[in-house]
């Protein structure tokens, strides 16, 4: 079996529209980098890059994913 982790990033419920998107904008240039990917990779990381709506929606679907493994094996009902 094989599990893989993501992580990302969240803001607070107040953050403009605008702040958001210059935070997705900051955090796809530093992706973009060689050095992040080479940090990345060099730390076992499988550089993948979701921002913005993207990112929401892959939460939401590996969320809904993760709740109907764990009601199949019994964790939760």
């Amino acid at each position: 079996m094989t599990g893989y982790n993501w992580r990302g990033f969240y803001t607070g419920g107040e953050v403009s529209d605008e702040g958001y998107d210059a935070w997705v904008e900051r955090l796809q240039k530093l992706y973009d980098t060689d050095d992040w990917k080479e940090t990345a990779k060099g730390n076992g990381l499988v550089p993948v890059w979701r921002g913005g709506a993207e990112f929401e929606a892959y939460v939401k679907d590996q969320s809904e994913q993760m709740r109907k493994i764990s009601q199949e094996i019994g964790v939760i009902k």
